[in-house]
């Protein structure tokens, strides 16, 4: 998987703008009734790689930026020829849209981390995810609600922030 940045939104694009960049229609939002509003955004261009390095997709993605008191909130939206799984469990039904809500622990540790027998359970069971490359060990929740129309992917997360879950899918239901 790579992804590379093609272009930066200061201000929310317009419809036609986003579809002449994208390729897709968007779901733009300003502000959601809860008080978090649009920052940045910004395109990207994106390649999907098998195990043994051939390249299987293509694709543009839109990654917007919205704040609140400090708190940041993502909305990304993706349409992947090759699909793009939903993660977590379906926790709302609008009009036939299934929203997708996951939480999970995700922690940075050193190169050389060697992972204990409780962490292994742990990362096998899902609920924490090990990544590696950091300097000292740093822990992130990370929760979404994901949702599909059309082809497109779209998804809020945040990492350690400061929404429920409820507030989360209430985003996601006012996004649908």
């Amino acid at each position: 998987w790579f992804s590379g940045t093609e272009k930066v939104y200061d201000a929310l694009p317009s419809e036609e703008q986003y579809i002449a960049d994208v390729g897709y229609a968007p779901i733009l939002i300003e502000s959601f009734e809860n008080g978090y509003t649009y920052k940045t955004g910004h395109v990207m261009n994106n390649e999907v790689y098998d195990n043994a390095g051939e390249q299987t997709d293509t694709f543009k993605s839109a990654i917007f930026s919205y704040e609140k008191d400090g708190d940041e909130l993502i909305f990304s939206q993706d349409k992947a020829q090759s699909g793009i799984s939903p993660q977590g469990s379906i926790v709302a039904d609008v009009d036939g849209c299934k929203i997708y809500y996951h939480r999970y622990v995700n922690i940075v540790v050193p190169e050389d981390y060697k992972l204990s027998a409780e962490e292994k359970a742990a990362e096998e069971s899902g609920d924490v995810i090990f990544s590696y490359g950091s300097e000292e060990i740093v822990e992130y929740t990370i929760q979404s609600a994901q949702w599909f129309d059309d082809g497109v992917q779209f998804m809020l997360m945040q990492m350690n922030g400061k929404l429920s879950a409820d507030e989360l899918v209430d985003m996601a239901k006012e996004a649908i």
